[in-house]
């Protein structure tokens, strides 16, 4: 599983991705509402700056929320929703650091054509990763914290600047 992580973090940039200092996507977003087939479109912006992370999804009229992580402090707007996981502390920050004293990784059963591995951190938090078995490639990863299932898939890629970075993806929350 070392191996496959390592392979992974190749995958998505290397060297150029550790020194990544900021990201900035914005695009179309369709959202689900629980128990519905019916897609709600909207816009979304989101800021990847070293440990600060900000993403703001509108819908009007049915949705609009932020999530703002400053590296110590959290603001979500969705009501009776717990704080979602640090975004330093699950996904690809965390490939960052598997390598790193207090990180483990450990195998998964393989999907399909996808082999799996999870990587745990000192404080027990843990995100499971599936890649592409020709390519290396992350295809998704997810954790759970507070009774939420994060998940994010990613079914398009780009490379940027010798960075892979997501062109097309879905997040799920499952409560």
């Amino acid at each position: 599983p070392i191996e496959l992580a390592r392979a992974a973090l190749a995958a998505q940039g290397g060297d150029k991705f550790k020194t990544l200092k900021s990201m900035v996507l914005i695009g179309s977003v369709n959202l689900y509402a629980p128990n519905s087939t019916q897609a709600v479109p909207g816009q979304f912006a989101m800021v990847v700056a070293g440990e600060r992370f900000r993403i703001d999804v509108n819908a009007p009229p049915v949705i609009s929320f932020k999530q703002v992580y400053d590296g110590q402090n959290q603001y979500n707007s969705l009501p009776n929703v717990p704080p979602l996981p640090s975004p330093n502390s699950f996904g690809l920050p965390l490939l960052l650091r598997f390598d790193q004293p207090g990180y483990t990784v450990t195998a998964l059963p393989d999907k399909k054509k996808q082999r799996g591995f999870k990587i745990t951190d000192a404080d027990g938090n843990t995100t499971d990763f599936y890649v592409d078995a020709a390519t290396g490639r992350v295809v998704s990863y997810s954790t759970q914290r507070n009774g939420i299932i994060f998940a994010i898939e990613t079914s398009k890629t780009k490379e940027v600047e010798g960075v892979l970075v997501p062109y097309s993806f879905s997040w799920r929350l499952e409560m």
